[in-house]
């Protein structure tokens, strides 16, 4: 193998090479058969060539075949390009009309021009085990050129192999939609590509000497594996993979014969593809796959790596669509919120969105930069559990798709990273974002989800359903919080006014009183132990004295009297074992969402205290946070008049 003498070039290990076009592409975009196929071929592994690039306006990384499109379908050429560099495996055939691949390592000779040396390879069988890296053979047999167009779109792919010359107009292949947008340098953590369109390698170059390329289109990849038959002669296969699951491509393997590369004109219709096994892609992460195949009889497993020869390497990704999903969200919830949708239309049309937005490689995590940068404004928690309350009967198979999404769960967790005010704005939102509009669109989604699984699963009404959604619309904040107290189900931090670290059912009471809404109610209860986790005790009376206003604004006090208690002695250094208190504070708001902090003990059990008028009766749920991280006691209340 020749030195390729760049001034930063790594020890060259020969390398993977790529493979070529496939598929003759059907009306919906996708290949119905392997028509043109493709090759593939080892070059040499640059770890970190040339310090300075400039980059190119196009990336050319993908596979290429003659133009006009099919005009010879069954061979075609793959480009991983990386920096300046273009490395090409053309996959076609020999004499013998069996596949034969070259390769090319062209170098930027000029503006979208490369050009460089062609080589055929030799090298071990592909069932050898172990694989005896670096012991296949290259043999330069010509020159070649490729000069691509202004729009890299189109190329002229000029070469000469062993004294012929010829010419071919080339284009990109399109087999499927969307198609990805290449780009070297820009992502220099390959783990998290969410396209696998790229060289590719036995992990870590331990069996350099074969490769293969993955075109990634839409829910389909195109691969060609260039390696060596049984004598050692080189041989390409192709693999159609369709995505069967989460990260997941399988189909069959195939090998081509067709017209001599040589051949004026090449024949397309006298390709033979022939299947010899199948396979299974598994994608680990964006560097990382496992490669399982049976060819012939012979069943092997690698796993895989991208090869890079120009740092960082070259990722490519689908177009971002996140602004229209989620304008095709605040449509939906518009629909539903308008009564427009029935709750079943409401579930289908969410669950087919998700599903849009699950499917396509990367969408999520678009998604999730496109709320974290225009909605939210800091980084937003992936993993949220999924809504409260009992799997939903009538759809119970909908609704667990719809929590299982990540899409979905994604939503969640956008309206769970708000910034809360400590008292609510005049529409009773303690939410500061820089786009509510959409985020309340958006939390709308999630929460009317969760008030019909609530509803279905027994855990409210369907007068009480009724009720929440009449408030989703304006503030699905409150009605959020209003079913977790309907469902004595514990307010999450994120949601409260002034956000507590634990939430814990320690207590659970109900309490009336006397007299019409315009007067003074006293709820006077006792609890105890205060702490969940037995850092401290107490043993006293919680007083709730709240008037309810025409207007329905709410004054009052909330206060607390009793004993605290370090169990055992000593645990809180900051108190004596034993610590009486007695204090109050103002209630201030409305009876659709009214808050007071209550500090007992200097300190030692802040808590919030929301609540709603739900007809004649006020609901409320009082939080009291051990300070010293005991946990949080839950206090649910209910004020009727007699």
């Amino acid at each position: 193998m020749r030195n390729l003498g760049r001034a930063a070039a790594a020890a060259l290990a020969l390398s993977l090479v790529l493979f070529g076009p496939a598929a003759s592409a059907t009306a919906t975009g996708s290949p119905d058969r392997i028509a043109a196929t493709a090759a593939g071929s080892p070059r040499s592994s640059m770890a970190a060539v040339v310090a300075a690039q400039d980059e190119p306006p196009h990336n050319f990384t993908g596979v290429w075949w003659k133009s006009p499109a099919a005009a010879e379908a069954g061979w075609g050429i793959n480009f991983a390009h990386q920096g300046n560099v273009v490395f090409a495996t053309w996959f076609t055939y020999g004499t013998d009309n069996k596949p034969q691949w070259f390769i090319i390592l062209a170098d930027k000779t000029a503006t979208n021009v490369y050009a460089g040396p062609v080589s055929s390879v030799t090298g071990p069988p592909f069932n050898s085990v172990p694989f005896p890296s670096g012991t296949a053979v290259e043999t330069v047999v010509g020159t070649a050129t490729i000069t691509f167009s202004e729009d890299g779109h189109s190329a002229s792919f000029n070469y000469t192999v062993s004294g012929i010359t010829q010419t071919k107009p080339i284009i990109r292949q399109e087999f499927a939609t969307p198609r990805p947008t290449c780009v070297w340098g820009l992502q220099t953590d390959l783990t998290l590509a969410t396209n696998y369109q790229d060289l590719w390698w036995a992990t870590g170059g331990s069996e350099a000497g074969w490769g293969i390329n993955f075109n990634h289109q839409g829910k389909v990849i195109f691969a060609t594996w260039f390696t060596y038959d049984t004598n050692g002669k080189p041989w390409w296969l192709i693999v159609l993979a369709d995505q069967t699951g989460p990260k997941v491509f399988s189909g069959p393997v195939s090998a081509v014969t067709g017209p001599p590369f040589s051949a004026v004109p090449f024949d397309p219709n006298t390709v033979v593809e022939t299947p010899v096994g199948n396979a299974t892609i598994t994608i680990i992460d964006g560097n990382h796959v496992k490669f399982d195949y049976t060819v012939n009889g012979v069943t092997q497993t690698k796993n895989l790596t991208r090869q890079v020869f120009v740092e960082p390497g070259t990722v490519c990704s689908f177009p971002d669509q996140s602004a229209s999903y989620v304008t095709q969200l605040t449509d939906l919830a518009g629909k539903a919120n308008r009564g427009e949708l029935s709750d079943g239309d409401y579930l289908t049309q969410l669950a087919a969105l998700l599903a849009t937005i699950d499917g396509t490689p990367g969408a999520v995590q678009q998604l999730e930069a496109y709320l974290e940068a225009s909605i939210v404004g800091h980084g937003i928690p992936f993993t949220v559990a999924a809504a409260d309350g009992a799997t939903k009967a009538l759809n119970a198979s909908l609704i667990a798709t719809i929590k299982a999404s990540p899409a979905y769960q994604l939503l969640l967790a956008a309206y769970a990273s708000v910034t809360f005010s400590p008292t609510p704005d005049p529409s009773g939102n303690f939410l500061q974002v820089t786009n509510p509009t959409a985020v309340v669109a958006l939390s709308t989604i999630a929460v009317r989800t969760q008030i019909l699984d609530a509803e279905a699963g027994g855990g409210i009404t369907p007068a009480q359903a009724a009720t929440l959604f009449g408030f989703v619309t304006g503030n699905p904040y409150d009605a959020l919080r209003r079913l977790y107290i309907l469902q004595g189900v514990a307010i999450p931090a994120w949601l409260l006014p002034a956000p507590i670290a634990c939430v814990v059912n320690c207590v659970d009471v109900t309490r009336t009183y006397a007299g019409p809404l315009s007067e003074q109610a006293v709820l006077t209860f006792k609890v105890g132990p205060f702490s969940c986790t037995q850092t401290v005790a107490f043993t006293g009376n919680v007083n709730l004295a709240l008037t309810v206003h025409p207007d329905r604004t709410v004054n009052g006090t909330a206060g607390a009297t009793g004993i605290a208690t370090a169990t055992p002695p000593g645990n809180a250094p900051c108190l004596p074992p034993t610590t009486a208190f007695s204090q109050s504070v103002a209630i201030t708001g409305t009876v659709d969402g009214f808050t007071a902090v209550i500090n007992v003990g200097n300190g030692l059990f802040p808590g919030t205290l929301v609540g709603h008028l739900d007809g004649n009766t006020i609901i409320g749920q009082i939080q009291v946070t051990n300070s010293l991280g005991g946990g949080t006691v839950v206090l649910n209340f209910t004020l009727t008049p007699i």
